[in-house]
């Protein structure tokens, strides 16, 4: 079973959803949770992979579908620090081309639409 958890970010205008556990079709609550977050016209949703131990294919439909209601609804959708099997599986199924995929939380914050860019470090532009 999987754990769900939303919270405000520190980050900026932003919800983070965090997941841990094992993510499959037997967890409605992951869904139920997307969806709020789409009704509630959150501008952008970071879901943080970082605690899943397992993801099957009815978990990526439907956060990727959650994404696209997302946009569609002038709202962005990325996933933050994917843990090894979530990473597997988004590269497999090439969903890591549907979605932005970011190291950090931070990172996705960084990359949100209207955000202001990074100077690079190192002094090579």
């Amino acid at each position: 079973m999987v754990s769900v958890a939303a919270r405000e970010s520190a980050e900026g205008p932003l919800r983070v959803l965090e997941l841990a556990g094992e993510a499959d079709m037997t967890c409605r609550h992951l869904k139920d949770a997307l969806d709020a977050e789409v009704a509630a016209g959150t501008p952008l949703l970071v879901v943080d992979l970082s605690g899943l131990s397992f993801m099957d294919s009815w978990t990526l439909r439907t956060i990727l579908a959650a994404g696209r209601e997302l946009r569609g609804a002038g709202g962005t959708m990325a996933l933050a620090n994917p843990s090894r099997i979530a990473r597997r599986v988004l590269e497999l199924t090439e969903a890591d081309t549907l979605v932005p995929v970011h190291d950090s939380v931070v990172e996705a914050s960084r990359r949100r639409p209207g955000a202001r860019a990074q100077a690079p470090s190192g002094g090579c532009p």
